[in-house]
C-alpha cells in the first residue's frame, strides 16, 4: 500500500487516508491544492480510500478552448472505498479529484456528528470567527480582508464544519476553492487589484471575467495564511 504508485494523503479529522494513483502530474497538483487539509504521510492512517485519476476521453490532453468545465466520468464504490475520476483535460483532472474527495470527507464528517455551517471561518489571532449571512452579504470579502491584512488565517470559505471537542467546539476547513467576484475588489481591505487576483487565480482553470477562483494556496500567494482547524468562539452575521 505504501509503495509507488500510491501517493498517501491523510485527512486526520475524519480518520481516513486517500491512496492516490494514476496521472502523475494530476497527483502532484492534487497534493498542492489540498494542502494543508490533506497531509502527505508515509503510512496510511485510519480507513483507506483508493482514488485513481485517469487522463482519457475525447481530445485527451487538451484543455477546453473557452475554459468551460469539461465532461468527466466518476465511478464510485462506497463498499469497496474506491473512487475513479476520468477527465480529458489535464488542468481539470486534479480539480475534479479535489471535488469528489472533498464530498467524501464532508459526508463522513457529518455522519460522525460534525455540524455544517454556511459561512467563512477565520482564526483572528486565536479567536475563531464564523462569518455568516445571506448571499452577497460580503462573507468572502470580509474573510479575505481579515486574512490579507495579517489579522487572521483562513480556515474555510463558504462551508465550515463544526466539531465538538469535549467542552469546546472547533472549526474544520477543507480544500474548497474560493470564488471572488471581480465587482467586489474595491471593497477589499487592503485594496485587491485585478492583476493581483488574476495572478493568484492562474492555476485554477475555472476563470471567467466576472469571477476568479482561488485554491487555498492562491490566498497564500496574496499574503494570507491558511489553517486546517481552529477553535470556534463566535458567529458574526453580516448584513448587506
Amino acid at each position: 500500500m505504501t509503495a509507488p504508485p500510491y501517493d498517501l494523503l491523510a485527512v486526520p479529522h475524519v480518520g481516513i487516508t486517500f491512496a492516490v494513483s494514476g496521472e502523475a502530474d494530476a497527483i502532484a497538483r492534487l497534493r498542492q491544492v489540498t494542502a494543508p487539509f490533506y497531509q502527505p504521510v508515509a503510512e496510511p492512517e485510519g480507513q483507506v480510500w483508493r482514488l485513481t485519476l485517469v487522463l482519457a476521453g475525447d481530445h485527451a490532453g487538451r484543455e477546453p478552448a473557452d475554459d468551460s468545465e469539461p465532461d468527466h466520468r466518476v465511478e464510485f464504490d462506497a463498499a469497496a472505498r474506491t473512487l475513479t475520476v476520468t477527465c480529458p483535460a489535464p488542468r481539470w483532472l486534479p480539480v475534479f479529484g479535489l471535488r469528489y474527495t472533498r464530498t467524501i470527507v464532508r459526508t463522513l464528517a457529518i455522519a460522525a456528528g460534525a455540524v455544517p455551517l454556511h459561512g467563512a471561518g477565520v482564526d483572528a489571532r486565536g479567536v475563531g470567527l464564523m462569518l455568516v449571512g445571506d448571499k452577497w452579504a460580503g462573507k468572502t470579502t470580509a474573510a479575505m480582508s481579515l486574512v490579507r491584512s495579517g489579522s487572521a488565517a483562513l480556515v474555510s470559505n463558504d462551508d465550515v464544519l463544526l466539531q465538538e471537542t469535549g467542552v469546546d467546539w472547533q472549526m474544520v476547513g477543507g480544500p474548497r476553492s474560493m470564488g471572488v467576484r471581480t465587482s467586489s475588489l474595491g471593497e477589499h481591505r487592503p485594496l485587491l487589484r485585478p492583476a493581483e487576483l488574476l495572478a493568484a487565480a492562474q492555476p485554477h482553470p475555472a476563470k471567467r471575467p466576472s469571477k476568479a477562483f482561488l485554491f487555498p494556496g492562491g490566498l497564500t500567494a496574496l499574503g494570507g495564511a491558511v489553517r486546517a482547524t481552529a477553535p470556534a468562539h463566535a458567529v458574526v452575521e453580516l448584513v448587506c
